[in-house]
Order: C-alpha cells, then structure tokens, then sequence
C-alpha cells in the first residue's frame, strides 16, 4: 500500500547509537538539575504537591492523580526530607523525558551529527521556563515526559509498521489526562494527524479504545482517596457528583478573576517574546534562519516534519493564549513547555536538511554558552532559595497553642500543609482557610484534625474573634483596583480583612515573619519571594488607603510603610507608581520657629 507522502518512513535500520546518546543526555541533565534542585517547599504549589503525594492524597482540580502516584513512589527513596524529594521527583522526570527527547530527535534527523542531537537534547534545560519544572515539585516535569512519548508514539503510529504503536499511545494519552488534562488534550490533534498517515488496522484501531481507558482509569484513584491525606488535600469526591466537582475543577475557577478585557495582539507579543527570551533574541534569530533555510532546501518530507512540529506548538500555546499572560508566573514555563520542545525539534530537522556547518555548529555549543553565561537558567534567583518554608513556620509560631491560623493564600496554605505531612509541625494549630470555608468538603477534612474549628466555619467569621487566632493578612481581590496587572499573582485568593473590620490584622507579625526570613538585600531574595510578599505589602497598602480621603493619617502612614517594603523588594516596579502618586510626598517634619533675636 502507498504511503502517504507526508509519512516520516524511513528506511534506515534503527541507529544502535541511540540509546547510549538518549543515557548519555539523560545522565547530564540529571546531574546539572539536581545540583539546582530547591532545599524545601517553595510558593505557588509546590508545597501542596509534595504533601499530597507524601499523603497519597489529592491535589487541587483536576486532582493530578498521576503525579500523585509517581512521586508518591519517588518519596519513598530516603534521600533528604520531604520537600526536597517532591522537587527531586521533578529532575528525574525531567533528565528522562529529554533522554527520550533524544531518542526522538534521533528518529526526525537520522543525518545529523550525534554532537548536534545531544546539543539539541541537552539544550531545554538550561532554558528558564523549563529548568524551573526540573527543581520544583509540580505536574510539568512529569508531563512533559508523557509529551515526549507521545510524540515519539506518534511518530510510530504515523511509519504504521507496528500494530502495537496506537495502543500504547491511547494508553499514554490516557496518562496525560491523568497528569494535566488540558495539556493532554492540546495533543490531541498530533494523534488525529498520525492516525491518518499511519492508517492503522480495525484490530488496532479497537484495542486503542481499552488501552486509552486504562490510561484514564488512574482517575479512580480520587473516589479511593477521597478522605485520605486528612486536612491536606482538595475535595472529597466520594459522590459522583463530588468528581465531577474536582474533575471540572468548578470550585478551583471559581476562584479566577478577569479584571480587563483581554487583548490578544499584546498577548500575543508577549507569548513570542516569552518564547525568544528562553535562549536569547539572538540565537533565537539564529534557529530561524536554520528552519527557514531547511524549509527551503528541504523536501516535502522535512517541509510536513517541520509544519508538523509547528502545528504541535500551537496547539500547546494555545492552552494559555486566551488569558492574560504573566511572564512572572513560573506554571507558565510549565506549560509553553511542550512547545519548547517542538520548537526545538523543527529546527533539527531543518537542520537535518542541509549541511551548513555553521548551523549546526551554533546549535551543538549553545547549551555551554548559555550554562556559564551567568544564571541564565536561573534568572529568578530560585535556585537554593528558602523564604517560603519560614515564612509559613514564623506564622504558625505566631499562634498560641491551641490556637488556629486563618489563611488567605493558596501559596500559604499549601506551605502550612508541607509542614503539617512532612513534620507533624504545629498539631495544635487549627488551619483555616478562608478561600473554601464555606465548602462542606473542606469543612469534613478540617474536622478530621480541628474538630472545633471546624465547626466555627458554620460562624465565620464572628466565630474567629478570639485572642488565640491569628489572621494571615490579606483583602478582597476586588479591592486592588489597577494592581490587577502588577506584583499580585493572578488567581489568589487574598481575602476578607474587610470582614473583620480590621485592614490592618496581622501586619505586626506579617513584619516579624518578613524580617525573619528576607536577607540584608531583600532584591537578592527569588523571585516568587519578592512577588509573594510585595503582593501582601501592595495589597495592604490599598487596603489602608480604600476609606478615600477621609483616610486618618495613621492610616497614610502605614500605607507608606508598605509601599517603602514593596519598592524594597521590587525597585522600580511600575505597580507602585499609581500607589505613590496617590499618597505624595512625605510630610515634612514640623521645625519651631526661630528664636527672637
């Protein structure tokens, strides 16, 4: 049978020096991402990843089964506590997927030097979006590795000589769902794509649909640990109904505020520069004129291969590109991952479709220059960074014993249940959060730890205003205003200081917790620290100043002690500048009067 004209067949026996480059490049990236690997929980949801798989238990929407599982297995390994092992989980996952990546790029570009496929393999971890998912407890690392065999499976459905090959990929695809959903469906449409080229079988084509099932059977594990993991954990899908709750995540959106109109031409701008930025404008210049010089020379084949790898990077971008976009965010790396990778493997093929030296040269020793070009795969000064674990032990040391902690960030929470699964600290504090207090899920697993305090939540928050409560400071999202777009990371929940009457609540321990942990430089701190915690001194800041002009000038003056922290952490941060205009300037100390001659 004619194959079509597009299929990547190749003739060629299999390359027997594929799988020692694929251990080779595995090997290095795991050693250069574990000497990066973070010490502890860091912010966003790392905290929360980590103790749920040491739980077993469930993570926020769509519940992540599948990562749940892997790293729970990879915490069982006695290397270092808790959190780091989570974060290490991430650098394994990561050295193999690009081990794999390899093995791919082997299969695109079988001419091209085997320096040039190692270079080519090496080269997205020391690309900051990406280096960031290989030394932090989260799902992209994991993903990312299921994206990898994805692809490849694609490949081999595509040549359609192994009946086998569609099977494995329903099942992989299953797994990804299992991971990260959206992500798994962005891929979809590259299956869709090598199914018609490979044509497969009816046979193959019907154990395609059990083997996907089974893939997507790892969802079983959030009814059979529905009330495992205790207070740490999201939902408790034991109905079908509550699954579908934590499948669709319903409670998690819900939680997402748009505060503008978004506008996709900026978006847009700012996704490509995002994209450049993770090897540098110029060698990103460099990449295009080799894809466009292999589209060229090339043949229909290396002309479908690389429009195939630019359509698998769309539709991964696309995932993101109708919200707003936030460079600052690091899930975004997680998620322009994939396309990363397609991007690269475009080029390599390109490249594969001609013989200029100097392109391939370029690409074989880009990843040395970018490793000693000084932090350029750390740019956010995470790597070693310990502000987020202290910070949420100087809050719960805050708390007299017995007492409860009321939270209003996810990033806070998840770090209080870190401490909480890793080592049993603080037993006595009651954790309260207020984004989910009024979820009869959240109000059960409180009360497998706090009893008392959860039965408060049916009196919150009157039922708080007790001297052995301490308030996580925060204020309502809608009363940031223009901060929409500015330090505050996007999706928080800072919440309700205005339901206590009281904006300024826990500022005294908000600064001891601060100065506890920041060093002499607070702009030496990393980048989620410098965000977090300006976030939380802006938002005060605005909270102090919501009474208007009637604001009295104690209150002027506690904003102006939280806009000189927030221009500490983040000199220059336009953010800042509407804030500062609406305070002026200081006042001028009073002087007596000069004396009488």
């Amino acid at each position: 049978m004619a194959r079509h004209p597009l299929s990547p067949a190749f003739d060629a026996p299999p390359d027997p020096r594929a799988g020692p480059i694929a251990l080779a490049v595995l090997t290095a990236v795991a050693v250069f991402l574990v000497g990066g690997v973070l010490p502890s929980a860091a912010f966003f949801d790392t905290g929360e990843f980590g103790a749920v798989a040491w739980r077993l238990g469930i993570s926020h929407p769509p519940g992540h089964p599948a990562h749940a599982a892997v790293t729970g297995a990879i915490l069982r390994l006695p290397l270092g506590d808790v959190p780091f092992r989570a974060n290490l989980a991430s650098a394994l996952c990561l050295a193999t997927a690009l081990g794999a990546f390899a093995l791919l790029l082997r299969a695109l570009a079988p001419r091209l030097s085997v320096i040039g496929i190692v270079a080519a393999a090496a080269l997205p971890a020391v690309m900051p979006a990406i280096w960031l998912q290989g030394v932090r407890a989260e799902v992209y690392a994991l993903q990312l590795l299921l994206s990898v065999g994805l692809a490849g499976l694609c490949l081999a459905v595509a040549r359609g000589r192994d009946a086998r090959a569609l099977p494995a990929l329903a099942l992989t695809f299953g797994l990804a769902g299992a991971n990260h959903s959206l992500l798994g469906l962005a891929l979809v449409p590259a299956a869709l794509l090598a199914i018609a080229l490979g044509r497969p079988g009816r046979r193959a084509l019907l154990a395609a649909v059990p083997a996907g099932a089974l893939g997507l059977s790892a969802y079983l594990w959030l009814p059979l640990r529905a009330t495992g993991g205790g207070e740490v954990g999201w939902g408790r899908p034991d109905t079908l109904a509550d699954f579908w709750a934590v499948l669709s995540a319903k409670d998690w959106q819900g939680n997402l505020v748009r505060t503008e109109a978004l506008d996709l031409a900026d978006n847009a701008y700012q996704v490509v520069d995002y994209l450049m930025s993770q090897i540098g404008y110029a060698p990103a210049g460099l990449f295009f004129i080799v894809l466009a010089a292999g589209a060229l020379t090339g043949g229909r084949r290396t002309r479908g291969l690389i429009l195939a790898c630019l359509a698998v990077a769309a539709c991964v971008i696309a995932t993101r590109f109708f919200y707003p976009f936030d460079a600052l965010n690091p899930d975004m790396g997680g998620y322009f991952a994939p396309a990363l990778l397609a991007l690269v493997a475009a080029v390599v093929v390109a490249a594969d479709a001609f013989t200029l030296r100097a392109g391939v040269l370029a690409m074989s020793t880009l990843p040395v220059v970018l490793l000693f070009s000084g932090g350029a795969h750390d740019p956010g000064q995470r790597r070693g960074a310990r502000v987020a674990e202290p910070l949420v032990r100087g809050m719960l040391d805050e708390v007299p014993p017995g007492g409860a902690l009321v939270m209003s960030d996810y990033s806070t929470l998840f770090g209080a249940w870190s401490l909480r699964a890793a080592e049993g600290y603080r037993p006595d504090v009651g954790l309260v959060f207020r984004g989910q207090a009024g979820r009869g899920w959240y109000i059960d697993r409180l009360a497998t730890i706090s009893p008392e305090w959860a039965l408060r939540l049916a009196d919150f928050p009157a039922a708080f205003a007790r001297p052995d409560v301490r308030l996580e400071p925060g204020v309502l999202l809608d009363r940031l205003g223009p901060l929409a777009a500015g330090l505050r990371a996007s999706g928080l929940t800072l919440a309700v200081d205005a339901a206590t009457g009281a904006p300024d609540a826990g500022e005294a321990a908000l600064a001891r917790a601060f100065d506890r942990v920041l060093p002499g430089d607070p702009t030496r701190a990393d980048l989620d620290a410098r965000r977090t915690l300006g976030a939380l001194h802006l938002s005060h800041a605005e909270a102090h100043l919501a009474r208007g002009p009637a604001a009295p000038p104690a209150a002027r003056e506690r904003a102006r002690w939280h806009l000189t922290r927030v221009e500490a952490l983040a000199p220059g941060d336009p953010a800042t500048a509407a804030l500062a205009a609406r305070l002026g300037p200081p006042p001028v100390p009073e002087t007596p009067d000069d004396p009488p001659p």
